[in-house]
């Protein structure tokens, strides 16, 4: 399609960056449509310590008919701090959605950005995105290794869970010898300090410093009142959570349900007048949840993740929060107590890796046998 052509997404740009969004949701049992109202540009800044949006348009019109995201950021590697990138935001007009054509050359334009900053701070050798398991699309199309396409590798499974706020989903028994208690700012360096040597363990989980948290940009919508704090009895941290709240800078609105779907939103809204208790939203409108972030349990410990889970549903039920969502590797530990829930819907994505040749000897040396812990916050 030589009518096309690429270049960056800047400010100026702002406008029609979210109409386009809207009007082009991602497929799945759920459709959804990831917007980013009032600025495009504060949910990018979330993502990495830097950030390029790469937008297709016609020639004709200068209409955006495409996005691509690329964000590096510092992520565990085999337990070392190491720069990772993520791609992301891949949105594509329905017109032109199944144009390979047109899809390889925004990848050629991609990899261009990829080399034109592989010396600079912004630099990584290769990078890691999601792709929804139900966008068969999507997935036909990245995970072929198509030519003059990056290559994808599957490295895991990621399940995002969406929990209704309740206010108490498990039993109020605590463990022995635990203390949950909020966060305060004086907590800082305790948190850092158990994200950091649990994280250690995990592959492209953040690494989290004290400055990204003075460092709004970064943590947008979350301070550290917003993390619950769990401690031994020597008084010593041993699980952080936090609530963040990015609602202000991120919706995600309902753009469609399946037939199976749709009956369970239906379930929801009629059980939700009966007993009080949330209701998926109708066609059209947002879903009006928090994530679950910043999960890091000493040793995994169950019953320490379960008492840090029921004190943020108390907390997003007292901030009139109707949901929360939280994404953990299929093969986490924890994993297993989120699925014992009763009430909960849940949906998959796949890990890739993605890389161009220069990538290729770096990916193939990491140890694929570590648990992925991407933080689906800044996804």
């Amino acid at each position: 399609m030589s009518s096309a052509y690429f270049n960056l997404a800047t400010e100026a740009d702002n406008e029609e960056l979210l109409h386009f969004l809207h009007n082009n949701p991602m497929p799945g049992r759920i459709s959804i449509s990831l917007e980013r109202s009032p600025n495009f540009f504060f949910g990018a800044s979330i993502e990495g310590e830097t950030h390029q949006t790469l937008v297709g348009r016609t020639a004709t019109h200068n209409r955006i008919i495409a996005t691509g995201g690329r964000s590096v950021r510092k992520m565990w590697i085999d337990g070392r701090p190491t720069s990772v990138g993520y791609l992301g935001q891949l949105r594509i007009d329905s017109e032109f959605r199944n144009n390979g054509k047109f899809i390889i050359r925004g990848y050629q334009h991609m990899r261009e950005l990829h080399q034109i900053f592989q010396r600079t701070e912004s630099g990584t050798e290769f990078y890691i995105t999601t792709i929804v398991s139900d966008n068969r699309t999507a997935m036909r199309l990245l995970s072929h290794n198509v030519k003059g396409m990056p290559q994808y590798g599957r490295y895991g499974e990621l399940s995002s869970f969406l929990l209704p706020v309740r206010r108490a989903i498990f039993s109020s028994l605590k463990p022995s010898g635990i203390n949950i208690r909020q966060a305060l700012p004086k907590d800082l360096a305790s948190i850092v300090d158990c994200l950091q040597r649990n994280y250690q363990r995990f592959q492209f989980a953040p690494v989290w410093t004290k400055e990204d948290f003075r460092n709004q940009s970064r943590t947008r919508g979350l301070c550290i009142e917003d993390f619950i704090l769990a401690e031994n009895a020597s008084g010593d941290v041993c699980g952080v959570m936090a609530l963040w709240d990015q609602t202000a800078f991120k919706q995600t609105v309902i753009c469609g349900y399946s037939p199976i779907f749709s009956g369970i939103a239906a379930l929801s809204r009629g059980m939700g007048e009966l007993f009080n208790t949330p209701r998926l939203p109708k066609v059209g409108a947002p879903l009006p949840f928090a994530f679950v972030s910043h999960v890091a349990v000493d040793g995994d410990n169950r019953d320490v993740f379960i008492q840090l889970l029921s004190c943020l549903q108390q907390i997003a039920h007292l901030r009139n929060i109707l949901f929360l969502t939280i994404g953990l590797a299929d093969n986490h530990p924890l994993t297993f107590v989120l699925r014992r829930l009763l009430v909960k819907v849940e949906y998959r994505s796949t890990i890739f890796t993605v890389c161009w040749n220069d990538g290729e000897k770096t990916l193939s040396d990491i140890d694929s046998q570590r648990i992925p812990h991407p933080e689906l916050a800044v996804l």
